[in-house]
């Protein structure tokens, strides 16, 4: 009984961490109208029928996005097709936002003849906080069945963005396919 509870408690330890530790945090919103087990096709919705981006995204960082989903769906199991009969349509958002956080640094010291002293400081950090959102709408329906959101901190090194959207990518596409596939 102990070793099943030691663990038990092991496993929460590492999950906790594993956890903790991404730099990534995962929504989705899944429609409980859809039949997601028939979803096998998908096309990106045209332009003209996309949502619109609050800001216009730099062509590069939208190329790299677009081409990380895609590869994602299909390392994931679904098929691209160049048409307008398929199961399901993509689109998505790229949004950044500023962010400001202030960290307070307290230093206490003790001396014996003078008792407890100490000093506080502020610290003001700023960063960039961004998500990628993909949309899936069903292909006859053409009604919004499946948000997934992923958001992190992004830094303003090429390489580390390219990575984090291949990164969003990929766990937004097996994020889908465990909706597809349960």
């Amino acid at each position: 009984m102990n070793i099943k509870k030691a663990l038990i408690g092991v496993s929460i330890v590492i999950i906790t961490f594993l956890f903790g530790c991404s730099s990534l945090n995962v929504t989705t919103t899944v429609s409980e109208r859809a039949d997601f087990f028939t979803y096998r096709t998908f096309n990106w919705l045209p332009m003209k029928q996309a949502l619109p981006l609050e800001e216009a995204q730099p062509e590069e960082i939208w190329r790299i996005a677009k081409e990380s989903i895609e590869k994602g769906m299909i390392q994931h199991g679904f098929e691209h097709f160049a048409s307008t009969d398929v199961d399901f349509f993509l689109t998505f958002q790229l949004v950044d936002q500023e962010k400001i956080r202030g960290i307070t640094l307290n230093r206490l010291a003790y001396k014996p003849l003078w008792g407890n002293y100490g000093t506080q400081s502020l610290s003001t950090q700023y960063y960039t906080k961004g998500s990628m959102i993909v949309d899936i709408i069903d292909g006859k329906t053409k009604e919004m069945v499946w948000r997934g959101t992923v958001t992190g901190v992004v830094g303003d090194d090429p390489h580390e963005i390219k990575n984090k959207l291949s990164e969003a990518a990929d766990i937004l596409a097996e994020e889908f396919k465990h909706v597809v596939n349960p």
